[in-house]
C-alpha cells in the first residue's frame, strides 16, 4: 500500500445554472474525488494489460481463480458477506477459502480411492 492524497474538485458554475437540476441531485453542484497516485497506477496497469504477456496473464487468472469465485457463487449460493469491517470480512474470506480447499481435498482424495479400487 501506499499513501494517497485525494484531491476534492467541486464546480462553482452549477449555482445559477438553470439545467443543473437535470445533472446533478445535489445542492452544491458537481464534485469529484480524485486521487492522482491511483490514476497513474491504473494507467500503467492498462500499459502492462495491453501487452501480449498480460494478456496471458489474465487468461491464466481467468482459468484458475474466477472459476473458483464461480464455484462459491453457483454451486454453493455463496454470494455476499456476513461480516462487516476489515477484520471480519478477511476471517470470513479465509474461513470460505479454508471450507473450499477442504472440499477440493476430500473430493480429490475420494477420486484417488475409486481409481484405486477400480484397478484392483
Amino acid at each position: 500500500m501506499y499513501p494517497r492524497t485525494n484531491h476534492l474538485y467541486r464546480s462553482e458554475h452549477c449555482q445559477g445554472c438553470p439545467l443543473c437540476r437535470e445533472c446533478t441531485r445535489s445542492r452544491k453542484g458537481r464534485t469529484m474525488n480524485i486521487c492522482h497516485d491511483l490514476e497513474r497506477q491504473k494507467g500503467i496497469v492498462r500499459e502492462n494489460m495491453a501487452t501480449e504477456r498480460g494478456q496471458e496473464l489474465m487468461i491464466q487468472r481467468s482459468i484458475q481463480s474466477e472459476g473458483t469465485f464461480g464455484q462459491l457463487k453457483e454451486d454453493y449460493s455463496y454470494t455476499r458477506l456476513r461480516r462487516r469491517g476489515k477484520d471480519g470480512v478477511e476471517f470470513e474470506l479465509w474461513m470460505v477459502a479454508a471450507g473450499h480447499n477442504i472440499r477440493h481435498y476430500c473430493n480429490r482424495k475420494s477420486q484417488m480411492k475409486e481409481r484405486s479400487s477400480h484397478l484392483n
